[in-house]
């Protein structure tokens, strides 16, 4: 590593992501959103915190099952108080819009997530703004990520097992718009420096972020690799490029293990 890299452990999401109070977290990009949102989401409530989760995209409902309270906000007027009851009972609660003819679920139009923030029994707001279809990598198509204006913190995602593999269509979501903002051809190797530009260039996957909102890089399932080489390699390039940008982790939500590269 360079001299301008400083690289520590993290005991948890929470400290690895650096979260402050009252944050309004919102998770794009791609590798494995829906396990940070429960994980993050769970891992604060062990701290004491009361948190929503949401999307403003879809999930699936064997997913959003997951989380221990589950609320439609279509079904109900009062839901409002249904939300302060299950929080105070359970901790951490998944705030939905509606079921889909598919097995998933809507979520909720980004001003309603602005309002849920604002909320005094609500300590954190973990809001997924971003579809891949299971894919490890991807690039924004025009319409995406659909993210709350009041978000404090953006943290981009992809999946580590994407460096080495194939520029295709069972790795990479949004084939074209990830070749153009890369500088990628189709069949070619992802490097690196491939995957750093997503998160680095502004058609990447930030795009779109509020004004004054923090941005966290995060490689996820750094598990799979064998040579961590290419995560570290990925973290450097993106906390030392010039930008407000002075943050990246590689880790693994499955085995609860973060390296965390800070730019000094």
């Amino acid at each position: 590593m360079s001299g301008g890299v400083r690289i520590n452990r993290a005991f948890d999401l929470v400290e690895a992501l650096e979260l402050k109070d009252k944050e309004h977290i919102a998770l794009v990009g791609a590798g494995g959103k829906t396990s940070l949102l429960l994980g993050l989401g769970d891992a604060l409530v062990k701290k004491g915190a009361r948190v929503v989760i949401t999307t403003t995209t879809r999930v699936g409902r064997e997913e959003a099952a997951r989380a221990p309270a589950l609320i439609f906000l279509s079904e109900r007027e009062d839901w409002k108080e249904e939300l302060s009851r299950k929080i105070e009972d359970y901790g951490l609660v998944f705030v939905a819009g509606h079921y889909c003819e598919s097995a998933k679920i809507k979520g909720i139009k980004p001003e309603r997530a602005d309002g849920l923030s604002k909320f005094s029994f609500v300590d954190y707001l973990i809001v997924e703004a971003d579809g891949a279809c299971r894919r490890p990598i991807k690039a924004p198509g025009p319409w995406e990520p659909v993210i709350p204006g009041s978000s404090t913190l953006i943290v981009g995602m992809a999946g580590a097992e994407a460096l080495g593999a194939r520029v295709d269509e069972e790795t990479v979501f949004r084939l074209d718009a990830f070749c153009s903002v890369a500088g990628a051809h189709p069949g070619e190797a992802i490097t690196p420096f491939m995957a750093s530009h997503i998160f680095l260039e502004r058609r990447g996957i930030f795009k779109g972020s509020p004004n004054g909102a923090r941005q966290v890089a995060f490689l996820n399932k750094t598990d799979l690799l064998e040579d961590l080489g290419p995560a570290h390699e990925w973290a450097e390039i993106v906390v030392s490029s010039a930008g407000a940008m002075d943050r990246a982790v590689a880790g693994s939500i499955k085995t609860n293990s973060y390296e965390v590269f800070k730019r000094i």
